[in-house]
């Protein structure tokens, strides 16, 4: 028999013992890194992080199993907790560069920046001409920069201009949920990312929580469009763009709706398109500190 905590112990044959998901989550839960991670996402989100590690490795990425013994399942409950630090660091870091982001974009930093030269893609570069609308603009530019579309340029162009006609707004969290629904093929994806050292985003519990960050510091400023300049627009497109990218807010599939945000929030702000060049996106809107 094993024991941990209150010796309330988890039934143990000769055969290494896969363990389910609520003994994991009762053993995992009452680790200290555990409760480190609660501090900085939240209980439900560091409870997320536990099924993503779980279901790594039982799942689709199975190893050797979170299996249990007398023997083993201290190595194992130390190999978690390792991996749960982990995350708790990534999330800090993640969580102090939104908020950093946020003070840019709330400033016009970003706004001034985006449209400067060296900070331009040419059109050239993802196939744009000047006959083409912002629309299809944008398209191009997420096409180009998207390894894993199946889209015709049209048909994102379409999505973009309907997501305009229907009046979702940039500033709400389901509008990027919709476009990640119909711009990301569900049998493509994985349900969960799970927790990886090498990995540079938090898992999709921990990253799932920062996305809702994101989401709330501009909940309010939706109210008040009418009163942002086009140094405005400029910057919460880049907000948008660099914040959700960094903090990976899907387990799968984050580049195309992150990037067709960008484009519809230009439009709402009725701001002439610019592709933000590679060296700009990730060195100044997403880059790790």
């Amino acid at each position: 028999m094993l024991g941990m905590g209150k010796r309330k112990s988890i039934e143990i044959t000769d055969v290494k013992t896969m363990l389910t998901l609520p003994q994991f989550l009762d053993l995992m839960s009452r680790e200290p890194e555990f409760h480190a991670l609660v501090a900085v996402v939240g209980r439900e989100a560091a409870e997320e992080s536990l099924k993503d590690m779980h279901w790594l490795y039982t799942g689709k990425f199975k190893r050797s199993g979170a299996i249990v013994t007398d023997r083993d399942w201290g190595a194992e409950a130390g190999r978690f907790s390792r991996l749960l630090v982990a995350q708790r660091e990534k999330a800090i870091a993640t969580r102090s560069h939104i908020a950093l982001l946020f003070q840019k974009a709330m400033s016009n930093q970003l706004g001034r920046d985006l449209r400067k030269p060296h900070n331009i893609m040419p059109m050239a570069e993802y196939g744009a001409t000047d006959a083409d609308i912002d629309s299809v603009k944008g398209a191009k530019w997420i096409v180009e920069a998207s390894s894993s579309n199946t889209m015709s340029v049209d048909q994102i162009a379409d999505l973009i201009i309907e997501c305009r006609r229907t009046d979702r707004s940039v500033f709400e969290l389901d509008t990027l949920k919709f476009l990640h629904d119909r711009l990301v093929p569900k049998d493509s994806i994985y349900p969960r990312r799970p927790l990886n050292s090498e990995q540079p985003w938090p898992s999709s519990g921990a990253a799932k929580a920062l996305q809702k960050l994101v989401a709330d510091k501009v909940s309010a400023i939706g109210a008040r469009t009418r009163f942002l300049s086009d140094a405005d627009w400029d910057s919460f497109a880049c907000y948008f763009l660099g914040a959700y990218m960094r903090t990976h807010g899907f387990p799968d599939g984050n580049g195309r709706p992150n990037r067709a945000l960008y484009v519809l929030t230009m439009l709402e702000g009725f701001r002439p398109f610019v592709a933000p060049h590679y060296n700009f996106t990730t060195n100044s809107l997403v880059k790790f500190t």
